[in-house]
């Protein structure tokens, strides 16, 4: 007489199977929300190195920067970044005048998926702030 081999999984075995998928899940999904939060940076460093360019068409024309961004050709001041996730405002720089600093600052959207990661900033002479 023969035995059949019963077929399937033991409640210990599906058990170490969800612990390792759980263990991996607890690596995997904050390294990836980590890598969305920087790869969705790009859209305010891109807008904001744009607007710093108009910023300086803008000042070889009339000497001076502007802090409407509606005369730099923009239709709304702030401006908002490409897949909207920052609206770009400016304003003069620390110890400076608008002929010579003005700042563009990316501020995220309330309630949007960057909306707690900080600001990021840019200024007319190059410098940078915030996590670039």
């Amino acid at each position: 007489m023969t035995q059949k081999m019963a077929q399937g999984f033991t409640l210990l075995e599906l058990m170490i199977v969800v612990v390792i998928v759980a263990m991996l899940a607890a690596v995997a999904i904050p390294s990836y929300s980590q890598y969305i939060i920087r790869a969705n940076r790009s859209d305010a460093q891109d807008k904001l190195s744009e607007v710093v360019f108009e910023q300086e068409r803008f000042a070889n024309r009339n000497r001076r920067y502007t802090l409407d961004m509606t005369q730099l050709g923009y239709a709304a001041d702030p401006v908002v970044s490409s897949q909207g996730l920052y609206t770009i405002d400016a304003a003069v720089c620390v110890g400076a005048t608008v002929q010579t600093c003005v700042v563009m600052t990316a501020t995220p959207v309330a309630g949007g998926r960057q909306a707690n990661t900080g600001t990021l900033a840019l200024d007319t002479r190059g410098t940078r702030a915030g996590e670039w």
